[in-house]
Order: structure tokens, then C-alpha cells, then sequence
């Protein structure tokens, strides 16, 4: 129901915890951004830590990627790097190194962050063949 780190109480925070993960890009993990602005951050090179303190900023409310997917820029296309295992992207039949061109990167990005039940119509290449794909937004973590 609730993360607390450094003095924060983060209620119902979207957290992923396993032993193996599928993909090279976050090899240790990763904390959103959402939770990050909560906090002043400093490292300690001789400890190898990174300090944590919290500052006065109010939790945002949820607002976060719903699709399942890490996309690159690729001009005004996306390629996607990750899929999430369970994802609605997965769902979608969706895979590392597909290039979605439709619709364009910025649009894409807005997109995904929309409630979930949304359903965003994309363009996908793959291997030199394109098809259409629905991307059901969802709660997925």
C-alpha cells in the first residue's frame, strides 16, 4: 500500500521487484520520476551510496507510462528497446526493435501516459512488413 524510503511515505507507488531482468538498459533497477523530485540527492564516491534527503515538494499526483515500453527516438519515429514482461505492450504483440511511426514520437509519448482503457492506434515495422496495432493502456506493475 505504501513505500517509505528516507523519511517519505509514498502511497500505492508502482514498484517491480525481480530477481532477473529481461533487458540491458536498467541492469540494477529503476525509481520513477515521480518519487525521485521528492528527494535532494547527493553520492559518496568512497561509500558508493547516493544520499538521500527530503525536501519540501508535495507527492505529484500519479501520472506515468501505461504502455509498458521504452522507446528511442528515432527522427520522428520510436524504436522500442524494452518491453515490460506482462506489459500492455506485450499484450500488444509488441517487441524490442519493432519502430512504431505512427503516431510520431512526441504524440506517442503524451499518449501513453493517458488512463488506462485508453487504446492507442499504432503503425509498426518489423522486419520489413508493417501492420496496425492497438495499444490498451493498463495498469500493469
Amino acid at each position: 500500500d505504501s513505500f517509505e524510503i528516507a523519511g517519505a511515505t509514498i502511497p500505492r507507488p508502482l514498484i517491480q521487484i525481480r530477481e532477473e531482468v529481461d533487458w540491458k538498459e536498467f541492469d540494477t533497477g529503476l525509481i520513477g520520476l515521480p518519487i525521485v523530485r521528492l528527494f535532494n540527492l547527493a553520492t559518496s564516491n568512497r561509500d558508493s551510496a547516493l544520499l538521500l534527503k527530503r525536501n519540501r515538494q508535495a507527492p505529484q499526483e500519479e501520472h506515468y507510462n501505461r504502455g509498458g515500453m521504452w522507446v528511442e527516438r528515432a527522427g520522428a519515429a520510436a524504436v522500442v528497446a524494452v518491453v515490460g514482461p506482462g506489459s500492455p505492450a506485450a499484450a500488444a504483440g509488441i517487441k524490442p526493435g519493432d519502430r512504431i511511426t505512427a503516431p510520431a514520437f512526441e504524440v506517442l509519448i503524451e499518449r501513453t501516459y493517458g488512463p488506462p482503457g485508453t487504446v492507442i492506434p499504432l503503425t509498426v515495422e518489423s522486419g520489413g512488413t508493417t501492420r496496425s496495432v492497438d495499444l490498451t493502456l493498463a495498469d500493469f506493475l
